[in-house]
């Protein structure tokens, strides 16, 4: 039982409820931002622009608010119940600029392969078998273009006080490790936590 709750509830020091405790109040004064951390949606609202084209794995909240801000966005959804939702929210406030698929795993990438190299101003990743998505995405995107991994501390190895973050050079898997210590090795990286979950924006080099 002691083990139970000591894995259960191992996290919660008074670092980690301080930080859900800001994480709460954020969430009820911006109930429209994407699950994100605070400091990576402000860095995308400030670099976004209208004519941007995006593509993300997992919608959400970050569907619509992406959608607002740019021309076009290529959305993926492999949750029946989610894609409905999201479906029925974007029909509501009739945004009409979103190619939104509801896909299985086993076809959760294949969106890549009908996407031109370095057409797309950013990915967002936070879904599904992340290591390929990311993989398969980076050619997609355009110099200069972003890429945006959700919950990385799950990933790749940190400093981050986050639960669950990954530590003392371990990845998640050897893709994981194949992407950062060569594929995106030199891109400029922006390393956001709240100490609750980390969000990485990669800017292509």
């Amino acid at each position: 039982m002691i083990q139970f709750f000591k894995k259960r509830f191992g996290h919660w020091t008074p670092r980690y409820i301080y930080s859900r405790l800001l994480l709460s109040v954020n969430e009820i004064l911006h109930p429209d931002w994407p699950w994100l951390t605070k400091e990576a949606v402000k860095v995308l609202d400030s670099v976004l622009e209208d004519e941007y084209i995006g593509l993300e794995f997992g919608s959400g909240r970050s569907t619509l608010w992406f959608a607002k801000r740019i021309k076009r966005l290529i959305s993926i959804e492999h949750d029946r119940f989610w894609f409905d939702k999201i479906k029925k929210k974007l029909i509501k406030e009739n945004i009409n600029n979103v190619d939104y698929y509801l896909k299985s795993a086993d076809e959760y990438v294949n969106i890549l392969d009908e996407i031109n190299d370095n057409s797309l101003d950013f990915v967002l990743v936070d879904g599904l078998l992340r290591d390929v998505c990311v993989k398969k995405s980076l050619s997609k995107i355009r110099n200069g273009g972003l890429l945006i991994i959700d919950n990385i501390n799950w990933f790749v190895p940190s400093e981050s006080y986050s639960p669950a973050s990954m530590k003392n050079n371990n990845f998640a898997s050897d893709v994981w490790r194949e992407i950062f210590t060569r594929d995106v090795k030199d891109w400029k990286k922006i390393w956001t936590s709240n100490n609750v979950t980390d969000t990485l924006i990669i800017i292509k080099s």
